[in-house]
């Protein structure tokens, strides 16, 4: 059962327009209550999502996948899933400020301004793992403004504190015990926008009261070992350029200057804090920059421009040569809100398509993203048989073969690989599929009906059935076989019972029931999903197929008629049965009514009962027939006995 093209096809359709797309900037609009998702190729805007009250904050993870946006009015955080631009929301106890995910995407860093504090969310479930306060500096509080995070597992969050004019630092080496570790002065007042080089070897920091942009070793963190340059008049937000890194450890900066609507250049180099030059001239930009960020493959920066909380736009920076396009985004799907400010990294990478295919092989009914898996960074699939991989980033595809199946083959456009398969910095479309074949099938042995005995199985080999095949039912009713085996199932009646026929994957069988256990007797007999469900029935001896039950006595009797003479005589030294139970017959669930003589139609061979104690002989007549045309189910009976028609010399005598 081959799925490959049909979920490339399906791929295709589905992803069209999402994966392979130019990075998207995510602009929260702080007027508007809404977020503005622009397209960096097309400058248009593609979706206006609503969100929280007062959204200021962005942060998008590294794979793309998710954006977090902090809602100041309403205590909230948004979660847009990138992949539908669906939108969900965690409730907060305290304001919420700016916004950073680490490298991995698994933790969200939330700088609480009014609180004083900064809270770990895991950033998958969207849970609060911690909260860790800043306590107040000489009298005065922190205020945290801007927080950004080292590379790396054993990282670091560093947060702005503009109260105290301190960076204060939280170590998240160990995710069980994240703790405020050092706190370091800042030489100029206002410290806001924050960011780290790719290397996690410095920390910029942009400070609003004093026109100025701080670089720290975080090697030796301390005021002593900073360096300080001019840049604008109200540096706000700062982002670093994530290609440009070399021996000479070179790091390009852009840098907002709300008041000047403006941009200014900073290259940084050389070990420790090195030095720093402005690059002339500066960048004009639209009204009031606050946010910037540079797309993942730093061939452009964006600002999102405030317009004093009016209608508001975004710039584009093409890096090559710093010209400007400055775009409302206005589209059919909307534009640019009202006071856009984005403060962090709101700018997602571009992605490929990782289009994922098997050929099952009756290894079970599930999706192809239960059998082929990423590791990490890509974006959530919900199901569907693409995944949306950040461009340039590595990914590792596992391919999970189900219980008693098997790998075949795993080919990658075509070539065949081995798993799990890496791909290294994509950079275009991919294609990953799988093929597998069934292992082994599993035999299931149910007993039903009234009398007793065993099913064992034998297998073949050698031109004969040999002891084998693991079923022993008894006790041992389950086996697991390897495909292409040929079982035989036995049934042995115990003494005073009678094998009365097979159920389920044996139901055409004779006496006894051969198996072969292959992809084309599976599907056959219902079991594509590799279990193979037989049922064998058991009845007791020395009876009929017509059972009565007369004050707890169970009778089986050839014919309807000596099930009916066999409890017709009710006295009152010898009542008729008043046990509520149902006794179970070949029919459906009826309900007839009392002091009513009763005749069974509809599928049935009609036959016609006579009044026993209090069910007089009268009219036949009858309640639901249509619930009485199938062969099994519950009769019940207000007052007396009743006889039940037979159909393919199966009946029943039912007493209440």
């Amino acid at each position: 059962m081959y799925f490959r093209v049909m979920l490339s096809v399906f791929s295709m359709l589905l992803y069209a327009g999402i994966v392979n797309a130019a990075p998207f900037a995510y602009i929260a609009n702080n007027a508007d209550n809404t977020v503005s998702v622009l397209d960096t190729a097309s400058n248009q805007v593609t979706a206006v999502l609503p969100v929280g009250q007062s959204p200021s904050g962005v942060a998008v993870n590294r794979m793309g996948s998710r954006v977090y946006v902090s809602n100041q009015g309403d205590n909230t955080i948004s979660v847009i899933d990138t992949l539908d631009n669906s939108v969900t929301s965690i409730p907060l106890a305290i304001q919420p400020g700016a916004l950073a995910v680490n490298t991995a995407g698994t933790r969200l860093f939330v700088a609480n301004p009014v609180d004083n504090s900064v809270s770990i969310f895991n950033a998958v479930d969207k849970s609060l793992l911690t909260t860790v306060a800043i306590p107040q500096s000489g009298g005065i509080n922190c205020q945290p403004q801007g927080i950004a995070i080292g590379p790396g597992a054993s990282y670091k969050a560093y947060v702005t504190c503009s109260g105290t004019t301190e960076i204060a630092v939280i170590n998240a080496s160990d995710p069980s015990s994240y703790s405020l570790s050092t706190r370091v002065s800042v030489p100029y007042d206002g410290p806001r926008g924050i960011a780290i080089s790719a290397d996690g070897k410095k920390v910029f920091v942009a400070s609003i009261m004093n026109s100025t942009l701080t670089v720290f070793d975080t090697q030796n963190l301390s005021t002593a070992n900073s360096l300080s340059v001019t840049v604008g008049l109200t540096p706000w937000g700062v982002a670093i350029d994530p290609t440009v890194a070399d021996s000479a450890n070179t790091t390009r900066l852009y840098v907002t200057d709300m008041t000047n609507s403006q941009v200014s250049t900073v290259d940084a180099s050389g070990s420790g804090v090195g030095t720093m030059t402005v690059v002339a001239p500066a960048i004009n930009v639209g009204t009031m920059p606050s946010g910037i960020a540079f797309t993942a493959d730093g061939l452009k920066a964006i600002t999102a421009n405030y317009n004093q909380n009016q209608l508001g736009t975004a710039s584009i920076i093409l890096k090559a040569n710093n010209t400007v396009t400055t775009v409302d985004g206005n589209s059919a799907a909307g534009r640019i809100g009202a006071g856009p400010y984005s403060f962090g990294n709101f700018a997602g990478p571009a992605f490929v398509a990782i289009n994922t295919g098997v050929d099952n092989y009756f290894c079970g009914s599930v999706t192809t993203s239960e059998l082929i898996t990423p590791s990490s960074n890509v974006n959530i699939n919900n199901g569907n048989p693409v995944y949306q991989v950040a461009k340039g980033q590595n990914v590792t595809f596992n391919v999970n073969a189900l219980a008693n199946c098997a790998i075949s083959t795993v080919t990658v456009d075509g070539s065949t690989v081995t798993a799990p398969y890496t791909f290294i910095a994509p950079t275009a479309d991919h294609n990953i599929y799988a093929t597998f074949t069934r292992s082994a099938y599993i035999i299931e042995v149910t007993k039903s009906g009234t009398g007793t005995g065993t099913v064992v199985s034998t297998i073949y080999s050698g031109g004969s059935y040999v002891s084998g095949g693991g079923i022993n039912c008894g006790t041992s009713c389950s086996a697991s076989n390897s495909t292409g085996a040929r079982i035989r199932l036995t049934p042995t009646a115990t003494s005073g019972s009678t094998f009365d026929g097979w159920l389920g994957a044996c139901s055409t069988a004779g006496p006894v029931c051969d198996l072969t256990l292959d992809q084309a007797t599976a599907g056959q007999k219902g079991a594509e999903n590799g279990t193979f469900a037989v049922g064998a029935k058991f009845r007791t001896n020395g009876s009929g197929p017509v059972r009565t039950n007369r004050g707890g006595t169970i009778q089986y009797k050839q014919t309807l008629s000596d099930a009916y003479t066999a409890i017709s005589g009710a006295t009152a030294a010898n009542p008729i049965d008043l046990d509520t139970s149902k006794e179970y017959f070949p029919g459906t669930n009826c309900t007839f009514g009392s002091n009513t003589a009763i005749t069974v139609v509809g599928g049935w061979t009609e036959y016609t009962t006579g009044g026993v104690g209090t069910v007089p002989a009268g009219s036949a007549s009858i309640i639901n027939p249509a619930l009485c045309t199938t062969n099994i189910g519950t009769v019940i009976v207000a007052n007396g006995s009743v006889t039940i028609g037979s159909y393919n010399n199966n009946g029943a005598i039912v007493i209440k």
